[in-house]
């Protein structure tokens, strides 16, 4: 689904019990991630002795695409999520001082 909007979304804004879309809270969507399953391993001379793995399997989302806003909310930690907004506003005022910016004529003075 290439014509999807994206945005970044920290963890603890996504609506869960069930997990839906953060913007409609509609439920037709595409969830994306990984899913994997601990295990431990036990090495003697090099060579396995022992395995365990877990009863679960353990799912981390990183994305949900909602088919209803065409929107795609990519999933980070609050940390992450910070940081990106921070980046975000960086960028933007680099941008300012470049040769190429144009100021919007129909701004407003405050």
């Amino acid at each position: 689904m290439a014509d999807m909007l994206e945005r970044v979304i920290p963890a603890e804004q996504v609506p869960t019990d069930p997990i839906r879309c953060p913007r409609c809270n509609k439920r037709d969507i595409t969830l994306k991630g990984n899913v994997t399953r601990a295990f431990e391993e036990r090495l003697q001379d090099g060579n396995v002795v022992e395995q365990k793995f877990a009863d679960e399997l353990e799912r981390e989302t990183s994305a949900i695409e909602c088919h209803d806003c065409r929107m795609r909310f990519l999933i980070m930690t609050s940390e992450e999520y910070k940081l990106s907004v921070a980046n975000m506003q960086l960028h933007e005022t680099l941008l300012q001082y470049s040769p190429n910016y144009i100021k919007a004529a129909n701004t407003l003075p405050c």
